[in-house]
């Protein structure tokens, strides 16, 4: 299923701004490198919605590009210096209500984003903070009698400077059926997964939604969340996510986990369900957030090898007790998508491991809820820190303290070697969620 392109957007200028944050004044000069760094940027109120959403990435002079949408939805882009230091803010002219952002291999930033009618953005700066482009493309509404928001989750860069964007189309309603693909009247899905191909110039090419690379189950509200997407031999793209049901647990017993294959033209050509769910059957009290699994994106390892972390929960809210095997994980899979080796590490089990990245050299920094936590915490509640290797050797767990609510959303590694970790913080007395952005050494420390 294809879709054609939209109208280009006109440029927009950027803005410079400075101001204090608490504890700290921001300028634009410093006179020494300071290695790591908590700052909280009181002029800028961040919207904190079930899904909050600030990407940050790292820049070529050690810097960082985070980007956020405030309470009226409107998207800025800030330059942070590897001192803490504001340099600007810009405002893109575009209202999001989902944000996803990456760094390119020219050292460029873009910016996919959901405009809430289910069309979505893109915009592109380069490194020296020149406008590239940008444009509006729509992604067609499986789902024929609902409204949906658009998730963009993943950019991978192609070898041809093409960029393929990954996401998922989500609708509150638990009883729609797809178009042309539900046969039968047992089985509603709220959530479908998207590719959308982009030139280097951010041209719309193709948008498509992948016809459910899990088996089918009975059920309502079965949701497919996508977790990263990558080009592998072949002109085939790699594709992996999670998979559960929001509404009906006592219907089905979900696999949580898949991956997939995809061809250029975003066409799906394989699936495999990796990791089966708790048998749920019997267990009919268990509410939204019974069983599932969070699997990240998954990044190269060496010699066509592909590794991610997986953090499966079944907690039972009335038993009070955790059920099955929930044992976090480091998991690696061949071109194919097929499991080669699973890797576990002892920490206690949190709810999800929604944010992570791959370090270089080796082994994550993974962004979770604290040990412990009952399936019930938003995913809001993200505050702790965990550095792990590649062989399970848990080396850092870290949250930050002294902040009355504070939820970790992003993380990049910096040009120095450093960590920084991007978020949102709520102080006692104050209502509103502000941007925080932490700077750790090489171990994630701070």
């Amino acid at each position: 299923m294809k879709f054609t392109p939209k109208k280009l957007l006109l440029p927009v200028l950027a803005l410079t701004l400075t101001f204090s944050c608490k504890k700290d004044e921001f300028s634009n000069s410093s006179s020494h490198s300071v290695a790591e760094w908590i700052k909280v940027f009181s002029g800028l109120n961040a919207a904190n919605s079930s899904l909050p959403q600030v990407p940050i990435v790292s820049t070529d002079d050690g810097g960082m590009y985070v980007t956020y949408f405030n309470n009226q939805n409107e998207v800025y882009i800030i330059k942070v210096n590897s001192n803490g230091i504001l340099e600007w803010k810009k405002d893109i002219q575009q209202v999001a209500y989902n944000l996803y952002a990456a760094r390119l291999k020219d050292g460029s930033l873009v910016v996919v984003g959901d405009k809430g009618d289910g069309s979505c953005f893109s915009y592109k700066i380069s490194s020296d903070e020149e406008y590239k482009g940008s444009s509006e493309f729509s992604v067609s509404n499986p789902f024929p009698t609902s409204n949906v928001f658009v998730l963009p989750k993943a950019i991978n860069e192609n070898d041809d400077g093409t960029l393929m964007v990954l996401g998922s189309i989500f609708t509150n309603n638990m009883r729609d059926t797809v178009i042309d693909t539900i046969k039968d009247d047992t089985t509603y899905y709220s959530e479908v997964i998207f590719v959308s191909k982009l030139g280097a110039d951010l041209s719309h090419i193709y948008s498509s939604y992948l016809e459910f690379p899990v088996p089918a189950a009975q059920g309502e509200g079965i949701r497919l969340q996508p977790a990263g997407i990558i080009q592998v031999p072949g002109n085939r793209y790699l594709i992996n996510g999670n998979a559960f049901n929001t509404s009906k647990f006592s219907d089905t017993i979900l696999y949580s986990i898949f991956t997939c294959l995809a061809d250029e033209q975003g066409n799906l050509i394989d699936s495999k369900p990796i990791l089966t769910g708790v048998d749920v059957r019997s267990l009919n009290h268990l509410a939204d957030g019974g069983y599932r699994a969070t699997m990240g994106p998954l990044f190269l390892k060496a010699n066509d090898s592909y590794i991610t972390w997986v953090s499966p929960v079944c907690y039972d809210n009335q038993l009070n007790s955790w059920l099955g095997d929930n044992r976090q994980r480091i998991m690696l899979f061949n071109a194919d998508g097929e499991s080669t080796e699973t890797i576990f590490y002892d920490i206690p089990p949190p709810p999800n491991v929604p944010f992570g990245m791959r370090k270089q050299g080796g082994g994550f920094l993974l962004l979770s809820a604290l040990p412990n936590t009952p399936t019930t915490v938003p995913t809001k509640q993200i505050s702790q820190s965990i550095n792990v290797t590649d062989d399970g050797q848990v080396l850092q767990q870290r949250a930050p303290e002294g902040f009355l609510n504070f939820t970790f959303t992003s993380c990049c590694q910096l040009a120095d070697g450093h960590y920084a970790i991007a978020g949102l913080v709520q102080q006692s007395g104050e209502a509103q969620w502000q941007l925080c952005i932490i700077k750790t050494d090489k171990d994630g420390n701070y």
